[in-house]
């Protein structure tokens, strides 16, 4: 698929939101994430410094469905140098609850840097990591209870945003911290693929971390960012287009990022 494959013949701003946003629990229903379909895709990440956006390295993420119930999401690109770090989700089918996660970084001959595996239930998590010689065991709060930030766009795009917003529970691992999040539709746009209208909502969130108190504001231009998602899945376009916020953009189709020059990787 190519840019010239994809047209945008619209953009529709939403004139108000839902004053009260509904909580979502795990496994209340209102998450569901067995309409989604296997996938392999690859997006575009970037930085904005010094006033312009700087084209970063490709992430690929890969989609199974194991057994009927679980998901396994796959995501793997190189960071600084040669190094490439290759992160697993295993998630309940159903709920998208976090199962199991294992971050490998690795050199170019293959050979693992450094290994992390977390496991997780409703009580908290078990996490052990490996660097070399060298292993540490760690236990915390984060809980199977909680959806996994840093796969927020999958969980998004299963949730009905006709009407209302919506508030999550969400953890990041590699940081220990737990955030309160706000989800809410402002607007959309329609794209076009294979000769398909495609609706692509515009969904805001506002991060609030529970540990610091800090809170990130919702949107492209601030710190909280947009997805763009869709709530169901093409043949050739994923269910999340792009996020956005006002320092990084990781996006399917191009609107943001430079096109990398051949140095990067």
């Amino acid at each position: 698929m190519t840019a010239a494959t994809i047209s945008t013949l619209m953009a529709l701003a939403l004139t108000g939101q839902s004053a009260q946003p509904v909580n979502v629990r795990m496994g209340d229903g209102q998450v569901n994430g067995e309409n989604i379909k296997p996938y392999n895709f690859t997006w575009q990440q970037c930085s904005f410094k010094d006033g312009s956006w700087n084209a970063g390295n490709p992430l690929s993420e890969k989609a199974t469905i194991i057994d009927d119930n679980l998901l396994r999401i796959e995501q793997s690109g190189l960071i600084s140098g040669d190094i490439r770090n290759r992160t697993t989700y295993y998630l309940d089918r159903r709920s998208l609850s976090p199962r199991y996660s294992e971050r490998i970084f690795s050199t170019p001959n293959g050979k693992t840097v450094a290994d992390q595996r977390w496991h997780f239930d409703k009580d908290g998590y078990r996490s052990v990591m490996i660097k070399g010689a060298e292993t540490k065991n760690k236990s915390g709060s984060l809980t199977s209870q909680m959806f996994d930030a840093m796969i927020l766009g999958v969980p998004l795009s299963t949730l009905d945003f006709g009407k209302n917003g919506f508030v999550l529970k969400a953890f990041m691992a590699q940081f220990d911290g737990t955030y309160t999040l706000i989800a809410h539709k402002t607007g959309s746009e329609i794209t076009v693929q294979d000769n398909e209208e495609i609706s692509i909502n515009w969904i805001d969130v506002k991060w609030l971390h529970d540990q610091s108190g800090d809170i990130y504001p919702p949107g492209p231009q601030n710190s909280g960012g947009r997805y763009w998602i869709t709530n169901v899945q093409h043949q050739t376009l994923p269910r999340v287009i792009r996020y956005q916020t006002d320092s990084y953009a990781i996006e399917y189709l191009q609107g943001t990022c430079p096109v990398p020059s051949k140095e990067v990787k």
